[in-house]
């Protein structure tokens, strides 16, 4: 997800939006109950994920440049099987305003209420703040960083006009706002990070309204 994305994550959106949350392992709350959902499987395995990062001395990611941590938000999504996170989100259709998540630290999650969002200087989508309605991915942000010092910033953005970016390689895929686009959008599943999930990325931090921090 410096300030904005340029202060948070992931990936995030100081990530980076890449723009968090549960599987349940497979035999956890979703087996066992028979009723969990797939946001709840997904948030429990993003715990679990962030514990064993912890353990294994990821806690220093807190010293991490912040372009380090913009490109956490969308290059180092960790693997999910076909049917975790998945919401289904269609394309944000142009002129709408929509509920978008940041995940990053609190340090940052600070900052970012304080002075608002930067762009990130460059990342999947090149400039821009990278967001996702997904609250699901923006809770693992920033990635293997302690879970206790994670904080999600709940924001609303009017998209403006928008651009789908479906695959890599896209002829427009970082010159987009060269083009009047003032979002660019990863599809679910369309390839473009392993999680599968989407991805926002808003050109300018004025359309960005900050609502309130999420923590853990």
């Amino acid at each position: 997800m410096g300030q904005g994305t340029g202060q948070g994550t992931g990936q995030g959106t100081g990530q980076g939006t890449g723009h968090g949350t549960g599987q349940g392992t497979g035999q956890g709350t979703g087996q066992g109950t028979g009723q969990g959902t797939v946001r709840e499987r997904v948030r429990e395995r993003v715990r679990e994920q962030s514990g064993n990062g912890s353990g294994n001395g990821s806690g220093n990611g807190s010293g991490n440049s912040e372009l380090k941590m913009y490109r956490q938000w969308e290059e180092d999504d960790f693997d999910l099987s076909t049917d975790e996170g998945e919401l289904g989100l269609s394309q944000p259709q142009n002129g709408r305003t929509y509920i978008m998540y940041h995940g990053t630290t609190r340090q940052q999650a600070r900052s970012i209420q304080a002075g608002g969002f930067c762009q990130s200087p460059d990342g999947m989508l090149g400039q821009g703040v990278y967001l996702s309605r997904d609250l699901a991915k923006a809770r693992r942000y920033p990635i293997k960083h302690p879970e206790n010092d994670k904080a999600v910033i709940k924001v609303r953005v009017n998209v403006g006009k928008v651009i789908a970016i479906n695959y890599q390689g896209h002829p427009r895929q970082k010159t987009w706002h060269d083009y009047g686009y003032d979002t660019a959008w990863v599809p679910p599943k369309c390839g473009m990070v392993r999680s599968g999930l989407e991805e926002d990325c808003v050109w300018d931090p004025r359309r960005i309204q900050i609502l309130e921090v999420i923590f853990p």
